[in-house]
């Protein structure tokens, strides 16, 4: 089976068009997208709102270039330079508290987010995936279902790290990305898998054209959703058919009945303040520890003073 001439030409041109846009206009709208991500969502926490932010942005490609072990040729993005931290940093900060919040009402509108921000993302999640899967197959002959891994953790892992913390810390009660896999991870594996088998597997395309292919469906899909509230997501009906075939049901999306009915983790604030009281971190996390073996904490007058 042969793809057309005229169609690899046309894919390949759409790479070119795409690689076209310089790296630091593509960082910027990446920035603000990932930014966008958790405005809000930490209150007055701002430290962690923007260690959280910048996880998503570039935590997947991080812990891949980690797990690769390989420096020279792939580097944790912040290496590249400074200025990666420094566009990052007055993203958040024009995201967040820009003047009248004027950046967040520009972000707000459809058409600019999607156009200047959004399709930012697409392009270099395209570009991620496409790098990890054929880093390993160069370098690593054979091992194809780690090709496969990296690029999904390439792709989306900066989410799924974000999603361990908020559970951990008490910041979210809803399902993860791994408990119910929506488009972020499905397109990831999904596109991993196309490359691979396009590109290493049956030579169809070359990697240059199935990058084409790969951001077109991610652009296709961020317009979409973006400009016309109608998400194009190809790979629901794939994911369903997955679930078909390995009898694997598929996740509701609601939260496991263990994490329901778990307690409200407790703060490092309130471990301190019932040490302070006398209180020991297990008697503060269990509400139902029995009254006998609890110490009754101080109770503080209006100026806050313990009595």
């Amino acid at each position: 089976m042969k793809v057309p001439r005229e169609v690899r030409a046309f894919l390949g041109q759409a790479t070119d068009t795409f690689n076209s846009v310089p790296l630091v206009i593509l960082l910027v709208g990446h920035s603000f997208a990932c930014a966008s991500f958790t405005k809000g969502k930490y209150g007055d926490r701002y430290l962690i709102d923007n260690l959280a932010g910048f996880i998503i942005s570039f935590g997947g490609g991080t812990l891949s270039a980690l797990l690769i072990q390989d420096p020279e040729h792939v580097p944790p993005i912040w290496f590249a330079g400074d200025m990666v931290m420094i566009i990052w940093g007055l993203c958040w900060w024009a995201l967040n508290y820009s003047p009248g919040n004027i950046v967040w009402k520009l972000w707000k509108v459809k058409a600019f987010s999607a156009l200047c921000m959004q399709l930012s993302l697409a392009i270099l999640r395209a570009g991620i995936i496409a790098q990890r899967v054929d880093y390993i197959m160069a370098s690593h002959p054979g091992n194809n279902i780690t090709a496969l891994i990296m690029g999904v953790i390439g792709s989306c892992g900066g989410g799924m790290i974000v999603d361990a913390i908020d559970i951990g810390a008490g910041y979210s009660r809803s399902v993860s990305e791994l408990g119910a896999p929506t488009y972020s991870l499905r397109s990831g594996l999904f596109m991993s898998i196309f490359h691979w088998l396009s590109v290493h597997r049956y030579g169809l395309l070359t990697s240059r054209e199935s990058l084409g292919l790969i951001t077109i469906f991610f652009v296709g899909q961020t317009l979409s959703a973006c400009l016309f509230g109608i998400p194009l997501d190809y790979t629901r009906a794939l994911g369903k058919l997955l679930h078909k075939i390995t009898l694997i049901p598929e996740p509701k999306g609601k939260t496991p009945p263990a994490l329901a009915t778990t307690h409200k983790p407790v703060t490092r604030s309130q471990t301190a303040a019932a040490a302070q009281n006398g209180i020991s971190g297990d008697e503060v996390a269990y509400a139902g520890t029995p009254s006998s073996v609890k110490k009754t904490p101080r109770r503080k007058s209006v100026n806050g003073k313990a009595e």
